[in-house]
């Protein structure tokens, strides 16, 4: 061909390796012509390169460009390579003979596009230090099923992650990627922690792996509590933390128990040290904050957490912990709290919970739940679905006793009462030495506090085989710091 087409052939290496690059003159003009007439507002003029074909002993690469100025922007070849190794040098080879051939490159707007391999974006870097280097999306979407097949997972699988890469693509913005990206994550991680095997992994991730000096993981074995809520170790920690000298504890957790249980541990105990629970996300809740606001209504907070959702408790369709939170500061101070009272009788647990779902459904002027219902089905103009009414008075009670015991019986009361013990004297926050290390501005807490006391342990685990149980068993870890 270099004898009938002049100018085809420009360059052909034989030793140590073979190397030939190939461009037709009419083509490199065509392009010269193209970058001059691209205006400056035009987006930049797109080259793309790929070593495309195994022909045997040799493979080809190709660099094409999109041709802007027809209206399908057809892409046209600009030149070739033939080469017998995938390596750095032969692509520097190559892309010296571009630049040899364009020396606008380096002044003009141009944009690389290239599938991810080292050798030729290193090439590219060497020889086109100022030519900006973006990735294939075709290459990226087969690279996620060549992944995702490769951890053992199916054809829908490979489906759900191409779909999440698409939209992370399609972001016009920086703003919007990261938005975009933290709704991904959060929804990737809840599905990947509800998987029980998932979870056994990443608790014997967090016991093996080192994560610093400066930190100490605390297993069931050397807990301060010998019981299987995670949710009540943190607040068992929260305290020990606290009643030492902590000046700030931060947990991390997306878990509205613990922001719930830190919110009434920080009203009831008078914690004046700085409280913070930190979301996945990265939102920050200032607990003293929420504390100094709800005031007395604090009191009421676990009982309203009980009545419209928590671990052991239904819920009330459509009422979200926003809504049951309005609908606790309207009701009397002196009629929640009996959810948390010992020896409640049935009728005071009764007209808390009527009170509560009153409030709750904007019906306070109603004289019973029955009504309520009858009242809210006629008004509608279309029959509602019978989740959205309210519970019946019968429902109610029951849904009232069970939020009674769950107070009542769970370890959020048990740690209630071994608060009142000589081993857990009332915490008091003045003086006390801190502990733990010092990291930075932060202080990260060490376990140095005695064993749970006997009888609560009895309490939460009424089992004989159950203490022998939890010894065999990993334990649920929530990290937190505290200085």
């Amino acid at each position: 061909m270099a004898e009938y087409l002049e100018g085809f052939i420009r360059e052909m290496t034989i030793y140590p390796n073979m190397v030939t690059v190939a461009a037709l003159p009419e083509m490199v003009e065509e392009f010269k012509k193209l970058l001059l007439l691209l205006p400056q507002s035009h987006p930049p003029q797109m080259l793309y390169y790929d070593t495309t074909f195994n022909m045997g002993d040799f493979y080809i690469s190709t660099l094409l460009f999109s041709h802007g100025a027809f209206q399908e922007r057809p892409t046209t070849p600009l030149a070739i390579m033939a080469h017998q190794t995938k390596d750095q040098k032969s692509h520097e080879a190559f892309f010296l003979q571009i630049l040899h051939m364009l020396p606008e490159l380096t002044s003009k707007r141009i944009v690389i596009c290239t599938d991810r391999e080292a050798a030729i974006e290193n090439a590219i870097e060497k020889v086109l230090p100022t030519v900006p280097i973006v990735n294939c999306w075709n290459h990226l979407m087969q690279n996620v099923k060549h992944t995702v097949r490769g951890c053992g997972g199916t054809k829908k699988d490979v489906e759900v992650y191409q779909a999440h890469l698409n939209q992370l693509l399609s972001c016009i913005s920086l703003t919007q990627y990261h938005t975009v990206k933290q709704d991904i994550s959060s929804m990737c991680r809840d599905k990947v922690m509800k998987n029980k095997t998932n979870k056994r992994r990443l608790g014997e991730l967090l016991c093996t792996h080192s994560i610093g000096d400066h930190i100490k993981m605390v297993s069931r074995a050397d807990s301060i509590v010998t019981h299987d809520e995670a949710d009540v170790s943190l607040i068992s920690y929260m305290l020990d933390a606290a009643r030492r000298g902590a000046t700030t504890v931060h947990i991390l957790s997306d878990d509205t128990d613990v922001f719930v249980l830190m919110v009434y541990w920080c009203w009831k105990v008078g914690i004046t040290c700085h409280l913070q629970m930190e979301r996945w996300d990265g939102t920050v809740l200032n607990i003293n904050l929420t504390v100094e606001n709800l005031g007395e209504q604090c009191r009421s907070i676990l009982a309203m957490h009980a009545l419209s959702r928590c671990d052991t408790t239904s819920y009330p369709a459509g009422k979200g912990k926003v809504s049951a939170l309005k609908a606790m500061r309207v009701v009397p101070d002196d009629l929640l709290h009996f959810i948390g009272e010992e020896g409640a009788t049935d009728l005071q647990i009764t007209e808390a919970v009527r009170g509560f779902f009153l409030a709750l459904y904007n019906q306070r002027k109603s004289a019973s739940l029955n009504v309520a219902r009858y009242d809210i089905y006629q008004k509608r103009k279309t029959p509602p679905a019978l989740k959205t009414l309210p519970p019946t008075e019968r429902n109610a009670h029951l849904h009232g006793r069970r939020a009674y015991r769950s107070w009542k019986n769970t370890t959020w009361r048990a740690w209630d009462t071994s608060l009142k013990t000589e081993e857990h004297p009332s915490i008091k926050l003045a003086g006390g030495i801190p502990g733990g290390y010092q990291v930075g501005q932060k202080e990260v807490w060490q376990k140095t506090a005695p064993d749970h006391p006997g009888h609560c342990r009895e309490n939460i685990h009424p089992n004989p085989h159950s203490q022998e149980h939890y010894k065999r068993s990993l334990h649920k870890q929530e990290i937190f710091s505290a200085g």
